[in-house]
């Protein structure tokens, strides 16, 4: 029959096959449903997780070869990074820091974002910018332990991880807020900067390929 259908119907109608096909022994088995092994809503956050994690951590890499960042693309990394942040406290379910930590790692996260964005903060930029770095060494700090106590875990690891990428998300997301800082903090604050999102990399690739499609 296929063979008599003019040659542009034919792969069409072979596609409607394959899916006739392969549908009818799974309704057979689930009666009045079919189901399907890749659920749609935790893989399209996870897709979403990995284009957002490498842009912060991008920009942390670039950052000390480039000059004082836009405001445009400020606002990009730090959306990125909030983002980011969401999105790991979402997908995470178990996590290796208390309540309290958490919630103000979600603060710090999120807030570079509404500073960038939002013209209602721009009093609050010179603030912003003196307390850039000390979130950032805060964060990076934080990222550090729960990334080498991930290493020496057994049961835990999934979850140290994630508590390090969002540690280290909330400190990077003040990173375009830093402005133009003094030589001496250029040097320490850019190569820890760098070092952290290559940690980051690693933690978020493998803590969200270990995680259950």
């Amino acid at each position: 029959m296929v063979g008599r259908l003019p040659r542009r119907l034919t792969i069409p109608a072979a596609t409607v096959f394959f899916l006739v096909t392969t549908a009818v022994p799974a309704q057979a088995q689930h009666e009045h449903t079919i189901t399907v092994p890749i659920s749609l809503g935790p893989l399209t956050l996870r897709i979403a997780l990995l284009y957002a994690v490498p842009a912060v951590a991008g920009f942390a890499l670039l950052r000390g070869f480039l000059g004082v960042p836009s405001r445009r693309t400020a606002a990009f990394v730090c959306a990125s990074a909030a983002v980011a942040v969401v999105l790991e406290l979402m997908l995470s379910g178990k996590l290796g820091l208390p309540n309290q930590v958490a919630f103000f790692a979600f603060l710090a996260g999120v807030f570079p974002a509404f500073h960038a964005i939002a013209p209602v903060s721009r009093p609050l930029t010179p603030y912003v910018t003196r307390a850039a770095p000390f979130v950032l060494a805060a964060g990076s700090i934080g990222a550090a332990i729960a990334f080498t106590r991930a290493w020496t875990a057994a049961g835990e690891q999934t979850a140290l991880l994630h508590s390090g990428v969002i540690l280290g998300l909330a400190g990077l997301a003040w990173l375009p807020l830093l402005g133009n800082p003094a030589r001496m903090v250029r040097f320490i604050v850019f190569p820890a900067a760098g070092a952290l999102a290559v940690a980051l990399l690693a933690a978020a690739a493998q803590a969200t390929v270990a995680a259950a499609f």
